[in-house]
């Protein structure tokens, strides 16, 4: 396990386990970084449920539920609706089982 350095944002990197699902073996304090990690996991999710096609950040809201407890982060993806234009997703990251960052994000589906 290694601190995050916020000069090296190349760590923030998570392990995918499956689409909408990652770790990241690396503490982090900052609930803005970790935001970032989170927001690569729903884009990777999103991006998996609509192959043919891409898409775009439109909007996103971050909620800090906790602090770091020095473990890894468990990091999930959900998707709340899909339209033929929009994915309304949600992310959370937890550590020790406690929610510490709820992530509410909009994709607009953009044809290929």
């Amino acid at each position: 396990m290694t601190t995050y350095d916020p000069a090296q944002t190349d760590g923030l990197t998570p392990s995918f386990i499956s689409d909408g699902k990652a770790e990241l073996n690396v503490i982090i304090a900052d609930p803005v970084d970790v935001s970032v990690v989170l927001h690569k996991v729903l884009q990777r999710h999103a991006a998996s449920l609509v192959t043919d096609q891409n898409v775009e950040l439109v909007s996103s809201a971050l909620d800090v539920t906790g602090g770091p407890s020095g473990t890894p982060l468990q990091l999930s993806s959900f998707v709340d609706r899909q339209t033929r234009s929009l994915l309304f997703m949600h992310g959370v990251a937890t550590c020790d089982a406690a929610p510490r960052i709820r992530l509410t994000a909009i994709y607009k589906i953009i044809p290929a």
